[in-house]
């Protein structure tokens, strides 16, 4: 079976993001210097995340825009697409990379 790059991962592959590890911060027994920390991460991707999205909207608004008013040529889409393409798949890789998790000072000793 082929896979797409943007299909989903099997639940047992997918790395735990900072909502799992607060999801399961009892169950984990985090302290709550670590849940903190976790929170502020998770805060932190949320904030990205949307930012991103906004980005991704303005773009394609740009490009929608061009096309309604008639002022886009073939090679100026090919472009722009491109453009928008690549920007969004260095963001969201950028924006998925993983972050260590939080450690306390009994646990760096």
């Amino acid at each position: 079976m082929v896979r797409s790059a943007w299909a989903s991962p099997r639940r047992d592959e997918a790395p735990a993001t900072p909502r799992h590890v607060l999801d399961l911060a009892e169950s984990l027994q985090l302290s709550e210097e670590q849940r903190r920390h976790t929170q502020a991460i998770f805060e932190d991707m949320r904030a990205e995340a949307v930012h991103l999205g906004q980005q991704l909207i303005a773009r394609e608004r740009h490009l929608e825009t061009l096309f309604a008013t008639g002022t886009v040529a073939e090679t100026m889409v090919e472009q722009l697409v491109a453009n928008i393409a690549t920007g969004v798949s260095r963001e969201v890789c950028n924006f998925f990379t993983p972050v260590p998790a939080p450690q306390t000072a009994a646990q760096t000793d």
